[in-house]
This record gives structure tokens, sequence and C-alpha cells, in this order.
């Protein structure tokens, strides 16, 4: 059974030993051992694997490699000790890696480094590993004389064929045993122990771990998507509600344009039934001051044709009031439809309304047309004249900001008081203040409305963060 021995590291550079000091150009080992130069495992570490040789036989390799507080002049040193067991293997891989860190620390430190504080491993001994050519091969046959000892009794042959499989097994070292190990390298697989790695109890906790955080997250995954489902019925609930308010708000509309359509047509009635009165009273006036021609037939008063001529001005004058008081109560059923979604201003109205019907006299029919007079005077004030001011915002302010409330006011003509409701995007609001609920982004269109279709605005205002 053919054993050797190299060392490998970086010193000033990449380094190689071997005791029969060949040509690194030609040595196969040199080729295997300059892996360790870019490819490194936890250190410190053992790694183990069978290799095809150029003659067509294998052989098994135990590389042990250190990295960790190795130092050198070369950033990232490391020191490397290679075995190579020409066919055969050697399945006590633990004892393998305790006899080499036995050389490393017992034979190498002294020879190629100086240990310091902190377990630091200082190549500053040689510039290279020939300058030790004679220590070397004094611990390689140190080396040699343990394997005998211990190892040489646990090796089995390599099976030809032997088909290699490019895949890492890795174990602690408390972990792996003879049996492990012989399943692993037999079948194919590349081994690597160290013992910073996880041992299986350690690992078999970390995957119950690893499982319950699993579950945890996917009863989150889970609850997260019942609460946005949730979300997302209440929003199309709430959206149904927003659009029965706005088709009551478009019917309200339609029965407020409606009435002020039959108000339009009450008015000239109003001046008429005014015109009427007057005449009326005046021909009372006329009558009981005995200015009239009385007509006589026999020296007696014509009773037929004074009380015909009454009858007929009195008719006349109860047709129209009857007209009147139809219209009126019309009027009132209109109003009494939209106070049913409107509330109170429009009650008001209502109430206004029905004392108007219930009086049907001279004198209710003059208040009305002092109304119809008043809401003339009220249709002479120019809203133009007057905007809106948002109190809470700031000059420097880009909008209103998501989530705060603000309160609006009409500037303008002081002496001119203006009645009437405030608006954002055409949802009515039950006073002048405003909470900002809307996305980020949205655009909001203020106006305050009249009781003549007047408005002041719109302004339009950006939300922001």
């Amino acid at each position: 059974m053919n054993i050797e021995f190299r060392v490998h590291g970086t010193l000033e550079g990449q380094a190689y030993w071997s005791a029969t000091g060949a040509d690194t150009a030609t040595d196969s080992d040199y080729e295997y051992c300059a892996r360790s130069y870019d490819s490194r495992e936890e250190s410190p570490s053992m790694d183990v694997e069978v290799v095809k040789r150029s003659d067509g036989g294998f052989c098994t390799y135990y590389t042990y490699l250190r990295s960790k507080n190795i130092v050198s002049t070369r950033k990232d040193a490391y020191f490397g000790m290679s075995i190579r067991i020409d066919d055969f293997i050697c399945l006590d891989v633990v004892s393998m890696y305790a006899l080499l860190e036995l050389i490393f620390k017992k034979y190498m430190v002294g020879t190629l480094f100086t240990l310091e504080k902190d377990n630091v491993y200082h190549y500053n001994i040689c510039k290279s590993f020939a300058e030790k050519d004679a220590e070397l091969k004094s611990i390689e046959q140190t080396f040699g004389k343990y394997f005998e000892l211990i190892l040489a009794a646990n090796v089995v042959q390599i099976p030809i064929p032997y088909k290699k499989k490019d895949q890492v097994c890795q174990h602690n070292n408390e972990d792996l045993d003879n049996n492990e190990a012989c399943n692993t390298l037999l079948k194919g697989y590349r081994l690597c122990i160290s013992p910073v790695f996880p041992t299986k109890q350690v690992q078999n906790k970390q995957a119950q771990l690893n499982e319950k955080v699993k579950n945890e997250l996917n009863q989150v995954k889970s609850d997260y998507e019942g609460i946005i489902g949730d979300l997302k019925n209440e929003k199309g609930t709430l959206q149904q509600e927003i659009n029965g308010k706005q088709q009551e708000i478009v019917t309200l509309r339609a029965e407020v344009e409606s009435y002020e359509n039959l108000f339009g047509k009450i008015k000239p009635l109003v001046e008429s039934l005014n015109s009427l009165l007057s005449e009326q009273k005046t021909n009372e006036v006329n009558s009981s001051s005995g200015d009239n021609p009385t007509e006589k037939s026999g020296g007696k008063i014509n009773l037929s044709s004074k009380l015909h001529s009454f009858f007929s001005s009195k008719k006349r004058f109860a047709v129209v009031v009857g007209i009147f008081v139809l219209a009126i109560l019309a009027a009132g059923n209109a109003f009494y439809n939209a106070i049913k979604m409107n509330g109170r201003q429009i009650e008001d109205l209502k109430e206004q309304m029905d004392v108007q019907c219930n009086s049907a006299s001279s004198d209710g029919v003059s208040t009305l047309a002092s109304e119809a007079i008043d809401v003339e005077a009220d249709a002479d004030i120019d809203y133009s004249n007057f905007e809106i001011d948002i109190l809470e915002k700031k000059t420097s302010d880009g909008g209103l900001k998501q989530k705060k409330t603000y309160t609006f006011e009409i500037k303008g003509d002081e002496e001119k008081q203006l009645e009437g409701t405030w608006y954002v995007n055409d949802i009515k609001l039950t006073d002048n203040k405003y909470y900002v609920s809307d996305k980020v982004g949205d655009m909001l269109s203020i106006e305050y409305r009249g009781s003549n279709n007047e408005k002041v605005g719109p302004r339009k205002v950006l939300v922001i963060k």
C-alpha cells in the first residue's frame, strides 16, 4: 500500500512540498493540492475523495486545511496537508483528521509557524518549504508510524469500476463513524468533516425550528389573505352604499330642480293674484262710496244686474285662488318627498309651504310674493366675488394632508351673507368641516352651493401624505 505525504499553502505565494522533490509541472499531486488555494471549506476541516489517476487507477486524498487565523505576507493565507493512498480507502476518517490535527499543532508549529496570541499562526520562520526539507521529511516519517499503529487496519480496496458522483456530504466529527464513511465514499460521494459543522442534533433542532417558522409564516399568510378578502368584501359593500347614496343625490337634485321649475311657474301667478286683489279692493271701495251708477227699474235698484256683476267677479277670483292652492299643494308634495332624503333644511321649507297652503288668504299670497322677491334679491348676489378659504391649510402645503380634518369658510363681501351648503366631490357635507379619508393623489373639488343654483368655487386641492 503506497502512501504519499504532501504539504502546501501560501508563504510569499502558493508553495508546495513533497519528499521526492518532484517537479511541480509534472507532479499530479501538485495539481490536486493547488485547488485548495481557491476552494476551501470551513476551517479547520478535512476533505476526502476518491480520484482517478493518470494511469487509470484510483487513489484516495485526505486533505487537512486551515485558513482561519493563518497569517503570511499574502492575503487569504492557508495551510494544507494532503495524504494520498493508492488503491485503498481508509475508513476511519475521524482518526485520520485527529492524526493530521496532531501533526499540525505538535510538529508544524515551530517548524513553519509561530503561535501568537489569540491562536494566530504566523508563517514567519521560513520563506519556502524547501528551507525546511529535512524537518518536513522527519514529520512525514512520524506520520507514517502513527498511520501504521492507528489506521492501517481500517482500510478497504477501492472497487473497480468506481463511479464518482458530484456531491459533497458534510459531517461533524462527532456524528461520523466508519460505516457512514464507508457508505459515503464507496457510493462515489465526496466527504468533508469539521468540528465546526453543526451536529445532527443541532441540525434536527434547526429543522424543527425551520418547520415551526414555516408553519407560522403560512398561518400569518393565511390570516393576511383572509383579512384582505374581508376588506375586499367590505369595500364592495361600501361601494354599493356609495353608489346608492349617489343615486339618491341624483334623484334629490332632480326633485329640487322640479320644485325650482314649479316655483318659477308660481311666481307669475303670485304677481297676477296681487294685481287681481288690488283691482278687487278698488272695486269694493268704489262700490261702498256710492260712486258706482245705480241701475233702477221703476224707481227700484236693479239687484239682479248688481248681483250678477258681483258674482261674476267673485267667481273669477275663486277660480284663480283655487288654481293657486293646487299649485302650492303640488309644490308641498314635491318638497315632502325631497325632505325624506335631505333632512332639516328642506323640512323647514315644507313647513313654510304648509303654512301658506293652510292660510290660502290674501295675506298668504302677499307673504309668498314677498318670499319670491327675497329670492330675486338673493339672485342679485354675485357669487364670483366670493372665494373658499381652508383654515388649517398652510400656504407651504401642497394640498390637504391625509387623515386630517379641515374647516372651510367663505371670504368676500362681509356685508352680504350667503346661505348654502358645502360639497366635496359632489358629496354634501353636514357642516363646514371635512375629514380627509381619500387616497393620496386624489383631487378634491370643494364647492359652496346657494339656493338659486349659484355657487362659490370649485376650489380643487390635491390629497397629500
